[in-house]
């Protein structure tokens, strides 16, 4: 078997097994694109003050480890969803004292 075909079978490609390799190649670039613009999107909260952005459930370091820790080449958004779901359940877990 070779790498190509085991990184599709684990779903590591994007693209479902079977599919042509012009569609695995277009669900790569569409994520990339995806990747990028997402990345763009996501600066202007960094001219956000503490308070906004704690309205919205992040805070500075969120965003700031966001943009930071995730590749060029990857989507920013999954690191600052999952500093979100983080926030929320402290934020709950305060309200239950």
């Amino acid at each position: 078997m070779r790498m190509n075909e085991r990184m599709t079978q684990h779903g590591m490609l994007g693209a479902p097994r079977g599919t042509t390799f012009s569609a695995r190649l277009n669900a790569r670039i569409v994520a990339l694109w995806r990747a990028l613009k997402n990345r763009v999107a996501l600066n202007p909260l960094l001219d956000l003050d503490d308070q906004q952005l704690d309205d919205i459930g992040l805070t500075r370091r969120d965003v700031e480890q966001a943009l930071t820790h995730s590749g060029v080449l990857d989507d920013p958004y999954h690191h600052l969803s999952s500093a979100r779901q983080r926030g929320r359940r402290a934020y709950m877990l305060s309200l239950e004292r």
